[in-house]
């Protein structure tokens, strides 16, 4: 299940081991860690792993926002944000998305993780 998420799984069964272990551990996940961020990973290693460990997720400014608000346009009516990264969402599902999105007329936030394993679209 973890390796769908490569590195990040990797390094979230590493904190979550180390809290086990009573340690003092921190997440660090740039933008939203909620937003296509850490979060999601440590929390579903942390119950993949039965680990009762306290675990605080501290929100940040996302890219989506803070983009909108440096061109001047924030984001002030209905928008959608949609990631084009199949590494855990199948393409044929991503299309749906992006048609639906534009059908509704919403304004559309697009992430596009770069990364060695995101096949060109």
């Amino acid at each position: 299940m973890l390796r769908r998420y490569g590195q990040r799984g990797r390094e979230s069964k590493i904190a979550v081991a180390k809290a086990l272990e009573g340690k003092n551990v921190a997440v660090i996940s740039s933008g939203d860690p909620g937003v296509y961020g850490m979060a999601g990973v440590v929390l579903e290693v942390a119950t993949l792993e039965n680990a009762n460990v306290p675990i605080n997720v501290v929100p940040g400014v996302t890219a989506a926002t803070a983009a909108a608000a440096r061109l001047g346009a924030p984001l002030v009516s209905d928008f959608a944000v949609i990631s084009l990264s199949d590494l855990l969402t199948p393409w044929i599902l991503i299309e749906k998305r992006l048609n639906a999105a534009a059908s509704a007329d919403f304004v559309i936030v697009l992430y596009n993780r770069k990364a060695k394993d995101v096949k060109n679209r």
